[in-house]
């Protein structure tokens, strides 16, 4: 038996690959999971991943192969029946073993650890915002602040092109932002008045000792502890607690501090009055290239009042009812308003309502029965952190482009528990139109049966 039949005959996903990178023999196990064999284009394997894996991972087996250091990539493997699962692969350089084997890999599935790492992440950022909503239990006149102008911060870092990873950083340090406050003594946190400068260097070490804590939870990364430290350091290097001036102040806190100063000035706080939106505006463009990045204070300031007309519509911070202006008031009385909310409430299958950028604004009880979810653990996230591995790109293309046509549309979709079961649903959006824009949308989730078995039959022809 030579080393090609015994790799064949092995239980593991194993493959080979001449010194061009281009797979020269996959095993039994490989092509009886994939359904491929000799037909495939590129190096050999690109027609068995997700499609939005292709592009990464085959820049980095390039890059593999151009410098000969061994290969290691998650991506999305289809399984013959047409379902997606997640993959680790390992390549190792092994020029010795023949002409034609210069590369040797294994192929291990990884997908329920990929699912619990996403109930784990689920579960942090559900604890690090019941962290930041403490603080509001102590000091009243600060309740809704954190979802607040967490919110604010996620639509400027989504304006400035964060990447998704940012935006999860930039969520965590907005909920942990003034955790350091809850060692403050009363006396100082709750002043009525202004504060003296012996209170004021007192106030001033929520800073460092909001970090401390956050970086002693041991799961935090630096860009979360850098939002902490520095969102009160200013552009023009007046700032605490290190001076830090122009861009040496970490990009996450230079978003986030205009989301910070913006609320605390349109909210009545014990020692002042709440601003209006105009005069809070005007503040932020006279502190532009002072105590703010010039740059993001104009991008804040071009979108600020579109998201402060959501966020108004959207009522309190934790969003326990529907928003306001989901209806048209003109037309509707209050009355009207409570019962369509009661409605809603409690409606036999899952309703959501997002935002015009499709994060969720609400869900309604039946959603966290069927999904396991509770409010607090998705209020704020993007609404397609429902889907999954196994989800249908085509479903998810069809979705997307119906919500920014600002159509309504009917699809069958396959979404995600908290505990990683896979949920069939026949999903319902519609836009809600706002002085002819959209500023929501109004979802309605039926969990399927016997259809989206049928439905599966027509996409995959043959399935049991």
């Amino acid at each position: 038996m030579n080393a090609l039949d015994l790799l064949s005959a092995l239980p593991a996903m194993l493959w080979t690959a001449g010194a061009d990178g281009v797979w020269t023999h996959v095993n039994r196990r490989w092509a009886a999971y994939t359904g491929l064999q000799g037909e495939s284009l590129g190096f050999g394997f690109e027609a068995a991943l997700h499609p939005d894996d292709v592009v990464p991972t085959v820049a980095g087996w390039r890059e593999s192969v151009g410098s000969g250091l061994p290969f290691q990539a998650e991506y999305r493997v289809r399984r013959h029946d047409g379902q997606y699962r997640w993959f680790l692969t390992h390549g190792v350089h092994t020029p010795h073993l023949d002409a034609d084997v210069v590369w040797t890999g294994t192929c291990t599935d990884i997908h329920d650890q990929k699912l619990a790492e996403r109930e784990a992440d689920a579960a942090r950022q559900s604890a690090v915002r019941a962290l930041g909503l403490a603080l509001e239990a102590r000091d009243h006149d600060t309740k809704g602040h954190t979802d607040r102008v967490t919110r604010l911060a996620l639509k400027l870092g989504a304006q400035a092109g964060l990447t998704a990873a940012d935006l999860d950083t930039l969520r965590l340090g907005a909920y942990l932002h003034d955790i350091g406050k809850m060692g403050l003594p009363d006396a100082v946190l709750l002043k009525p008045g202004p504060l003296t400068g012996a209170e004021r260097q007192t106030m001033q070490q929520h800073v460092t000792a909001g970090e401390h804590f956050a970086a002693s939870l041991g799961f935090l990364d630096e860009g979360v502890l850098q939002v902490i430290r520095a969102h009160h350091e200013r552009w023009d290097g007046s700032g605490y607690p290190l001076g830090l001036r122009g861009q040496d102040i970490p990009l996450l806190a230079r978003i986030f501090a205009l989301a910070d100063v913006y609320d605390a000035l349109i909210s009545e706080r014990p020692y002042k009055q709440a601003w209006s939106a105009e005069q809070a505006q005007v503040e932020l463009r006279a502190q532009a290239g002072r105590q703010f990045d010039p740059q993001l204070t104009a991008l804040f300031l071009e979108g600020v009042q579109l998201w402060q007309e959501e966020q108004e519509d959207a009522g309190s911070a934790a969003l326990s009812e529907p928003p306001v202006g989901l209806w048209n008031t003109a037309s509707f009385s209050a009355a009207d308003e409570q019962i369509r909310a009661v409605a809603l409430h409690e409606a036999p299958m899952s309703v959501m309502i997002t935002d015009a950028d499709q994060y969720l604004l609400y869900v309604n009880p039946a959603f966290s029965r069927a999904t396991g979810y509770r409010p607090e653990e998705v209020l704020g996230r993007s609404f397609w952190f429902l889907q999954g591995p196994n989800t249908d790109p085509e479903s998810q293309r069809v979705l997307s482009g119906a919500m920014t046509a600002g159509r309504s549309v009917r699809q069958p979709i396959l979404n995600y528990s908290k505990s990683g079961e896979e949920l069939w649903f026949d999903l319902y959006i519609t836009p809600v139109f706002i002085r002819g824009q959209v500023r929501y949308f109004l979802a309605l989730q039926l969990q399927s049966g016997v259809w989206v078995t049928d439905y599966e039959q027509v996409q995959h022809p043959g399935r049991p």
